[in-house]
């Protein structure tokens, strides 16, 4: 297994993918790939059954506020694989959304955007990331990635309170 393992399969396809960095300030998130990106979004929806965050407040943040998105794009067919979308409310940062096409888990976008992700918070002097929700009934795999991560868990008032 091992470190070296990792960083031969990384060095693979990191000739195979790019990562597309938007953010509100240098280089905004097109509006024609807001369609693309709800799409694949309700798809996920669909096919995932999950509730998850409205798409509207998405649009409200890219509209009207501090955000990133990584992009994964495949470098040949210039298909999207993965999109993770993160709010900036300095001095931290919250993990909003993240969809993969399923068909490219074997690139492991998610983790190569969230490392990519916290080295620039780094970079930038953030001193929070919030991977958000933990749901360990309806999504243990994801529950799992995000704790490997070591973080300290807390509970929301949860947002039927807030709106």
């Amino acid at each position: 297994g091992s470190i070296k393992n990792d960083l031969n399969f990384y060095n693979k396809i990191k000739d195979e993918l790019k990562i597309n960095i938007y953010d509100n300030l240098k280089n905004p998130f097109p509006i024609i790939k807001i369609n693309h990106l709800k799409n694949l979004y309700f798809e996920e929806q669909k096919k995932k059954k999950f509730v998850g965050i409205k798409f509207e407040l998405i649009e409200n943040f890219i509209h009207k506020s501090n955000y990133k998105i990584y992009e994964v794009t495949h470098k040949e067919t210039k298909q999207t694989i993965a999109f993770a979308f993160f709010y900036l409310h300095y001095p931290s940062a919250t993990y909003l959304l993240g969809i993969l096409e399923d068909s490219y888990k074997k690139y492991r976008p998610m983790p190569n955007i969230l490392f990519r992700l916290i080295k620039d918070l780094k970079e930038d002097n953030y001193e929070y990331f919030d991977l958000g929700g933990i749901d360990n009934l309806n999504n243990k795999n994801v529950a799992f990635f995000k704790k490997k991560f070591s973080g300290q868990e807390y509970t929301l008032l949860g947002s039927n309170y807030l709106f």
